[in-house]
């Protein structure tokens, strides 16, 4: 028998965490943060400090109580963003098992473990797309290659007795990658043929009808913008996903187009850039300098201030963040004259809560209180819409579905598209954060 235990991720977009219990074993997929409820917590300088249940008390990591007698045998989390892998460093300890991630991700798992001053008990296993780990006697662990707005993001599949559960938190079916490869449609294909029991798939743009645009898209669209804009004699900053390589390769192809040093200023933008070195896939990077603290951050600045026309900026803050280096350069705490003209690119949209968008519409008023060109919504997601959502479950044709990584609306959206596409009541399980669905 397949038992799925919604961990968390299931009432709200963020802190993901799905475990698939057959026999007496267990694999954990995710282990997410809900980030603005951990932020909201005086920043995450104080919230990492909090223990596992304080967390949870706040609302910022997974309750995973529904899992306490449970023999867990692997943590898999599919990508590096952290609504899925950000409660590792406060929840795997709990469990004698082994992380299996990406490269990539493995990097950034062991950066927040050293980022947070905690020590790994688990032992973490690099498995690349296209792998496969033998778990047990029973459970067969595969990585997909999947496209996402972050690196070596895969899509996993636990093989059984009695047919594959696929977990798909999170994806884009993205033809046209600028970075990477597209999906494994052959895999995928293969998996479908051996036939797929259950389906646990992300339901965030369940409601947007259409198909998400490619990655290339958006590097057309920063290069209208950058390339095509007089900038002559003015700033140009950009900020966007400090984990989107892809879209940071462009930017700095932009920069370099324009005759301007790109500079990477912020904590997560170094972050994520050193983890990509370390595995070989930011050779764009090379040469560029990176300012991850206050201080550094802001003396860089203000030698940049005085010939700010020769520099591309990258920056952390897309989402209004008081503490990141936009909203400080914004509201004066870094010396950064701002002059009218002065060009500002948001490659990113708003993440809907409340709190980003409180923050970002501060971070605006204060940006056009200096006379600054803001560019919006630079972008495309990272997120597969409503067609992505159906053309992934015509490719895996699962027995079941169960609806994730959103709230209610959001999973009641999709298992409205799965009825579209056939699928009886009984087959489509909407649940909600520490339940359980019995998959027959």
């Amino acid at each position: 028998m397949i038992q799925i235990l919604t961990v968390g991720g299931y009432n709200e977009v963020g802190k993901n965490m799905t475990a698939v219990r057959y026999g007496d074993e267990t694999v954990i997929f995710d282990m997410g943060l809900h980030l603005e409820k951990f932020i909201e917590y005086k920043g995450d300088e104080e919230a990492y400090k909090l223990s596992s249940e304080e967390l949870m008390e706040i609302g910022a990591v997974p309750e995973d109580s529904v899992l306490q007698n449970d023999n867990v045998i692997a943590i898999v989390p599919t990508h590096a963003h952290l609504d899925h892998v950000g409660a590792i460093p406060f929840l795997a300890k709990k469990y004698d098992a082994p992380i299996i991630a990406t490269p990539y991700t493995a990097e950034i798992i062991e950066s927040l473990m050293l980022n947070y001053g905690k020590k790994m008990k688990n032992r973490i296993i690099r498995m690349k797309a296209g792998s496969k780990y033998l778990l047990s006697e029973n459970l067969v662990l595969e990585f997909v290659n999947m496209t996402h707005s972050t690196l070596n993001t895969v899509t996993a599949a636990l093989h059984t007795p009695e047919g594959t559960v696929v977990y798909a938190n999170d994806f884009k079916l993205d033809n046209a990658p600028s970075m990477g490869k597209k999906p494994d449609y052959a895999a995928i294909e293969r998996i479908r043929s051996e036939g797929v029991k259950c389906l646990i798939m992300d339901s965030t743009y369940s409601r947007l009808k259409e198909r998400t645009p490619s990655e290339s898209v958006a590097k057309k669209m920063l290069q209208d913008v950058l390339l095509e804009t007089d900038t002559k004699g003015k700033a140009v900053i950009v900020t966007t996903f400090s984990s989107h390589i892809a879209r940071l390769k462009t930017i700095v192809e932009c920069g370099r187009k324009m005759g301007r040093e790109v500079v990477f200023l912020g904590r997560s933008l170094a972050r994520y850039v050193e983890a990509a070195r370390n595995i070989g896939m930011a050779k764009f990077s090379e040469g560029i300098e990176i300012a991850r603290f206050g201080k550094q951050i802001g003396r860089k600045l203000k030698k940049i201030s005085r010939q700010k026309d020769k520099y591309l900026l990258v920056v952390t803050g897309h989402q209004g963040e008081p503490e990141a280096t936009l909203a400080k350069m914004a509201n004066g705490t870094y010396e950064f004259d701002f002059e009218s003209g002065d060009i500002v690119v948001f490659s990113c949209k708003i993440i809907p809560n409340t709190l980003n968008r409180i923050n970002r519409e501060k971070l605006e008023e204060q940006l056009e209180r200096h006379k600054v060109r803001i560019f919006r919504d630079v972008h495309v997601s990272g997120h597969g819409a409503r067609e992505d959502q159906r053309e992934l479950m015509r490719l895996f044709s699962p027995e079941h579905i169960v609806p994730s990584h959103g709230n209610i609306d959001m999973r009641t959206g999709l298992a409205e598209l799965a009825k579209e596409e056939g699928y009886e009541s009984e087959r489509i399980h909407l649940s909600s954060d520490g339940e359980g669905i019995i998959i027959d």
